[in-house]
């Protein structure tokens, strides 16, 4: 069973909560963390995939990661070819899926390299 986790942006950093007890997820879910019942401080949230990385490290929605991986190629005259493939991309949740250009979990080789927050001129603009 996947562990469920959450990390969120802040605007300036990044903030990781030990374990739920620490999470209103209904403030969550709206996007606002209440410090004190005068303060509030607008987030993004980012939900752990239930992967890590090539190094252990855990990838959440919003990081930025280098891919490789085999993929089938249909462009071929002599039908279906498994093709060398290597991107970086972001880590979006799709449909109820966790993608970045194909289904994460399909991805053989993935290492975070940064997040879109911090790191956004790793992405090449396309």
């Amino acid at each position: 069973m996947k562990e469920i986790k959450f990390r969120a942006w802040d605007g300036k950093d990044i903030i990781i909560w030990k374990n739920l007890q620490e999470i209103n997820l209904q403030e969550l879910s709206l996007g606002v963390i209440c410090e004190d019942i005068d303060k509030q401080i607008k987030i993004i949230p980012m939900q752990f995939t239930g992967l890590q990385d090539r190094n252990g490290k855990d990838i959440y929605e919003g990081d930025i990661v280098k891919c490789k991986a085999l993929i089938t190629s249909n462009l071929s005259v002599h039908g279906p070819q498994k093709v060398d493939s290597e991107w970086v991309g972001e880590v979006k949740m799709i449909d109820g899926c966790f993608m970045c250009r194909y289904y994460l979990w399909e991805i053989e080789d993935r290492e975070v390299i940064g997040n879109i927050y911090q790191n956004k001129d790793l992405l090449k603009n396309d």
